[in-house]
């Protein structure tokens, strides 16, 4: 399992399509920061309550354009380094010469371990640098509710941590994100088995986060969207059943994948 596991790290890390995937995160941050923080550099106290990073920074950000791209994006982001390694294995015949030397279930763990990890840190690496750059140009005040420059209100998750411990929130908000994308990508495993397009494999966390966006939007029951919910800003409420929920449903897949790989001859 150890030599297997730093195989796939190598696999997953050392290569061009995943610092790609990182630098079109960093791309947007910092386009964001330049257009959006950078700018109020010299009017941090022109406003009734001094501006504040955890306001301005892309995760605090409701009213511009690149919070929206990156939360769209990111999905595929996640997906492309790694997600569709498991299908290139088997077509093209890899898989065989890992299980002539290790066993089936170490294999699909380690597959599964380090396709979450991608999907993890290429969602939250842009995010952590973002408030670190937002950081350097507007003091950390501590956000007060009736402002309005703060995006969260009281009903939102955690939103006594919010305005108590805005740190802490940050960091939980971050690991949540970093879980959520990491078992969302996940799914690109299970759907190796259900098509025969590459193309559709990397693209199916996508298409699952999107599709619960549509009905979201369809259904007005837009507290089910983890587009809404992810950001950390909460243009959407949501509830932790809810949340709660929808991870339960990503673990599940990835324990569906698992079985089916174990039992299915993937040869």
């Amino acid at each position: 399992m150890g030599k297997l596991m730093r195989a796939e790290f190598f696999r997953a890390f050392h290569n061009k399509i995943y610092i790609a995937s990182i630098g079109v995160g960093l791309l947007i941050c910092i386009w964001h920061f330049w257009e959006n923080v950078y700018p109020l550099k010299d009017y941090v106290y022109t406003a009734q309550y001094p501006l504040s990073s955890f306001a301005k920074w892309l995760g605090g950000d409701n009213s511009s354009l690149q919070p929206v791209l990156y939360y769209l994006l990111v999905p595929i982001l996640c997906a492309l380094p790694y997600a569709g390694s498991y299908f290139s294995d088997i077509k093209t015949g890899y898989v065989k010469q890992v299980l002539i030397r290790s066993k089936k279930k170490d294999y699909l763990r380690s597959k599964y371990i380090m396709t979450f990890i991608t999907g993890a840190t290429v969602s939250a690496v842009p995010l952590a640098l973002d408030f670190v750059l937002t950081g350097m140009v507007l003091p950390a005040v501590i956000p007060q509710s009736g402002t309005g420059i703060f995006g969260g209100a009281p009903k939102m998750l955690m939103a006594d941590l919010f305005y108590t411990h805005p740190y802490c929130y940050l960091f939980l908000y971050l690991i949540l994100d970093a879980v959520f994308f990491g078992l969302l990508t996940t799914i690109a495993l299970l759907a190796a088995h259900l098509t025969e397009n590459r193309f559709l494999v990397i693209l199916m966390p996508f298409l699952c986060y999107l599709f619960i966006f549509s009905v979201s939007q369809m259904t007005g029951a837009v507290q089910l969207s983890p587009f809404g919910f992810l950001r950390p800003s909460q243009p959407v409420f949501s509830t932790w059943r809810i949340v709660a929920g929808e991870l339960l449903l990503l673990v599940l897949g990835g324990g569906i994948f698992l079985y089916v790989s174990t039992k299915k001859e993937i040869l």
